[in-house]
């Protein structure tokens, strides 16, 4: 998945509208990352204002350390946190719902679409979630560690978001969230919708 998903998530982001600042090559993942004006602004954390210039320097310099915990805004539909309803758009970003179709129902999967029945899950959600975030990320590897807690920040960051959504007292949204990928995965399933 990492690999198909190196290439594929530049051009998601083209599409969406987005020049690289500075460029990137497709193939290369060091040119990623808070490095990179474009892939930052996918991957700042909630609550940070990527905008800001004095936070974005802050970031690029070291001086703000993102924990692997951090929720970035790719995780949000039109990147665009309410934090007065931090579950309205969370988990609908255009990039993610791509990059899971891109593991879970295209075509290039294997599957045989027309005998498959995809009922999504959290943990599918959270996985394309942690791939999507190393896509944007210029880690070389799912398995690089997480300075405070000696485990895979791919893991540390997958293991936040399922303890979220395995929490019941988030089940009502966790309900809305999945009914609504539902649809999603109905709609491009069936053609109706095209990635």
């Amino acid at each position: 998945d990492a690999m198909a998903l190196k290439s594929a998530v530049i051009v998601w982001v083209e599409q969406e509208g987005f020049t690289f600042d500075p460029p990137i090559n497709p193939s290369q993942k060091s040119d990623r990352g808070f490095t990179n004006n474009t892939t930052g602004k996918f991957l700042c954390p909630v609550g940070m204002n990527w905008l800001d210039i004095s936070t974005r320097c802050a970031i690029q310099r070291g001086e703000i350390v993102i924990p692997s915990t951090a929720w970035p805004m790719m995780l949000y539909n039109c990147l665009i946190y309410y934090p007065n309803d931090p579950w309205n758009g969370f988990l609908h970003g255009q990039i993610l719902v791509k990059t899971y179709m891109h593991i879970f129902v295209s075509p290039s999967t294997g599957r045989d679409i027309e005998n498959f029945n995809s009922a999504v899950t959290i943990s599918s959600i959270a996985y394309a979630a942690t791939q999507a975030r190393h896509a944007l990320s210029p880690l070389p590897t799912l398995a690089m560690k997480d300075h405070k807690r000696k485990l895979p920040e791919s893991r540390v960051f997958y293991g936040s978001l399922m303890q979220l959504l395995e929490d019941l007292e988030q089940k009502h949204e966790v309900e809305a969230l999945i009914s609504w990928w539902n649809q999603c995965d109905a709609l491009i399933s069936n053609n109706a919708i095209s990635f």
